[in-house]
């Protein structure tokens, strides 16, 4: 095949000589890293309550006793993280063992 130079339109080129010019500059695609998955944070007892689909008394037992590590509170504002808070959530001893109903 002729040789392409770098000034050569690609309209100009046949079929055989853009395939031999996409072979030639194929590179290899680097492997895909997983994007790290956000965190997904809820607020408030309000929060809490869609998370657990509970009542805002029970949501304030979970936030003081099941899910302590996952709340992060600083006066009024309360911030959970979710994924961490289910984790905790499902890791608790069933309601029998415990003293108190949740």
């Amino acid at each position: 095949m002729s040789e392409i130079s770098p000034d050569t339109p690609l309209v100009m080129l046949t079929v055989a000589q853009f395939e031999d010019l996409l072979c030639r500059h194929k590179t290899e695609k680097p492997a895909m890293q997983s994007a790290p998955i956000p965190k997904r944070y809820v607020y408030g007892l309000k929060g809490i309550c869609e998370l657990f689909n509970c009542a805002h008394s029970t949501a304030q037992k979970l936030k003081d006793e099941v899910i302590m590590e996952a709340v992060s509170q600083h006066g009024r504002k309360i911030v959970v993280d979710a994924e961490h808070a289910l984790r905790l959530f499902k890791e608790r001893k069933s309601p029998s063992d415990q003293d108190t109903d949740l």
